[in-house]
């Protein structure tokens, strides 16, 4: 059997995450002041930041709310680029040609340079950054779709669906996603660390979630300015969004060698 390691490690990190306000030593939000800068000890795992917030709590509640933003934003994109890659690769034509240019078009700029000049333009809020986040990152699948679909189109089960006046939907459930369920599975995985990234580098610039919220990116903002007096404000943050990405990397790496 193929080795799925790093697929189990991803699906238990993610119980974990969304399970981390119930397992968090402390309340994220209790401030302390007489407990700053603590150093990491049994009391608190990882220290305590500027204010006497215990970190481990911070991040575990921290890392539900990254995760979540990034489940929402690839479930969408997921849904949005598979009927519209669906629909171009199809139809083709015209609708393909418009497709092309527009894909070309949200792909001509890096994901997160994009996502900033948007972010710049709008208040930090949870509903902007699934916006913005939606915006870059449904092309992939729809490029998947198109590619898988324009293979599909012209095999004789399609062409027999079509002979029998089957609707788009049913063409589309029954003979076209079960061939794209496999690639889409792998693209939601690569694209739930893309996500977080992005997500983590608008927070830590002030342009993601709100400021009063304990996110990855904004907790690394608070603590760059700590470095040289308690670098592991800072430190600790970033460690758990390299972990997170590189699980998910190494997961998408494992399905594909396995689907």
């Amino acid at each position: 059997m193929k080795n799925r390691f790093f697929i189990y490690l991803a699906l238990f990190f993610v119980v974990i995450v969304f399970l981390g306000p119930n397992l968090a030593p402390h309340h994220p939000f209790h401030y302390d002041l007489s407990q700053g800068f603590l150093t990491p000890s049994f009391q608190h795992w990882l220290g305590t930041d500027e204010n006497g917030r215990d970190i481990l709590s911070r991040i575990l509640f921290g890392s539900r709310i990254s995760m979540g933003i990034a489940l929402v934003v690839v479930l969408v994109c997921a849904f949005l680029g598979t009927i519209i890659g669906f629909l171009a690769g199809y139809f083709g034509g015209m609708v393909d040609r418009i497709f092309l240019m527009i894909a070309d078009l949200f792909q001509a700029f890096p994901g997160i340079l994009l996502a900033i000049a948007i972010a710049a333009f709008l208040p930090p809020s949870f509903l902007n950054v699934v916006v913005i986040l939606c915006l870059v990152g449904w092309v992939g699948y729809a490029r998947i779709t198109r590619a898988q679909v324009l293979s599909l189109r012209e095999k004789e089960f399609m062409e027999a669906g079509r002979a029998l006046g089957l609707p788009l939907w049913r063409l589309f459930s029954f003979h076209v996603f079960p061939n794209l369920a496999g690639p889409l599975v792998v693209q939601a995985t690569f694209g739930m660390a893309g996500v977080i990234l992005i997500e983590s580098t608008l927070s830590f610039l002030g342009l993601g979630v709100p400021a009063t919220v304990p996110s990855l990116g904004r907790m690394m903002d608070s603590g760059s300015s700590l470095l040289l007096v308690a670098p592991h404000i800072a430190l600790f943050p970033g460690l758990a969004i390299m972990l997170i990405i590189l699980i998910f990397n190494l997961a998408g790496d494992q399905l594909r060698e396995n689907i």
